[in-house]
């Protein structure tokens, strides 16, 4: 049978599984994001000759920052995603605890 504090663990599991599959989302756009960034850049460069490659250095330059910080932001998301699922493995592992020091108990006390 559960305890309190067992129900108290599995309802913030749940809500905390819910908190992923929001940050999926954001995750996901955000790589999006910078994948497209990432191809126009590409196709930009792809386009100009050496001559306008060197002229243009200054507005490379700008684009490179543009994607690097898409790619900081990508970054930002997916490291609170994993902290997110670090908050779950926590709770999990505190429920698989309590499960396992109940039944060792109840192992100690059959005589």
């Amino acid at each position: 049978m559960l305890r309190n504090k067992d129900r108290q663990l599995t309802h913030k599991a749940r809500a905390q599984s819910e908190n992923i599959a929001f940050r999926v989302d954001v995750t996901d756009r955000a790589a999006q994001q910078l994948r497209t960034a990432g191809q126009d850049f590409n196709h930009w460069l792809d386009d100009l000759t050496d001559e306008q490659l060197i002229e243009k250095i200054p507005n490379i330059n700008e684009r490179l920052d543009y994607v690097c910080s898409l790619a900081v932001e990508a970054q930002k998301d997916s490291a609170e995603f994993i902290g997110r699922i670090w908050d779950i493995r926590i709770t999990l592992g505190k429920l698989a605890t309590r499960v396992k020091n109940r039944h060792n108990q109840k192992e100690g006390g059959e005589c």
